[in-house]
């Protein structure tokens, strides 16, 4: 049993062994190598939008959207100062107690990432329904794509290297750039993470 074993064993380093080689010998053959780098880089977020959601009930759909209004009226009372408020979409229907519903979807876009906690305790206070997303982001991100395109580049000069590519770099083609959402309420609270991904290919 212990000799099926240690040869098993042996025949998978020597499967291993040939398949390094020939991948190296594949690699020292060709004439065309794409290799794939990414870059990514952390920075403060300069904005956040924040959507939620108001509902008014009455007995039709006037008297629900006059509650919803006066709702409206109140936020932009308490949070105008805090950035620009927009109504997004508007929606009616029947409650279950044979009045009507009217539900209004809305987004505050500020400038004051920092103040996130303040502006969504003073929603719920003027009365929203429910916070839907809390999302961070970056109005001016250029410096920061050109960074992490920067660090894309070396990531695939290190992997080409790593692969002893000898062959020359002649082409760069970029997949742009994505820009994260820093998370609400965690350790990494209004950070927004810009990523750029790239193909550099090596010709003779």
């Amino acid at each position: 049993m212990m000799k099926k074993r240690m040869m098993l064993l042996l025949l998978l380093i020597l499967a291993l062994l040939f398949s390094v080689r020939a991948e190296a010998a594949t690699l020292a053959d060709a004439e065309t190598v794409t290799v794939t780098g990414r870059g990514v880089v952390a920075a403060p977020a300069d904005s956040v939008q924040i959507r939620f959601g108001i509902e008014g009930v009455g007995k039709d759909e006037q008297e629900a959207a006059q509650r919803c209004s006066a709702i409206f009226a109140t936020i932009k009372e308490r949070l105008a100062s805090f950035g620009k408020i927009s109504r997004e979409s508007y929606f009616s229907g029947k409650d279950c107690r044979g009045g009507t519903v009217v539900t209004e979807n809305l987004v505050l876009i500020s400038n004051a990432p920092k103040k996130a906690k303040e502006i969504t305790d003073l929603l719920i206070e003027s009365g929203v329904t429910e916070i839907f997303c809390v999302s961070f982001t970056l109005r001016d991100r250029g410096k920061y794509e050109k960074e992490a395109l920067k660090l894309a580049v070396l990531d695939a000069e290190s992997r080409a290297a790593s692969l002893g590519v000898t062959l020359k770099p002649c082409e760069l083609q970029e997949f742009g750039s994505y820009c994260g959402f820093g998370e609400f309420g965690s350790d990494n609270e209004g950070i927004v993470e810009i990523e750029c991904t790239l193909n550099l290919t090596y010709r003779k």
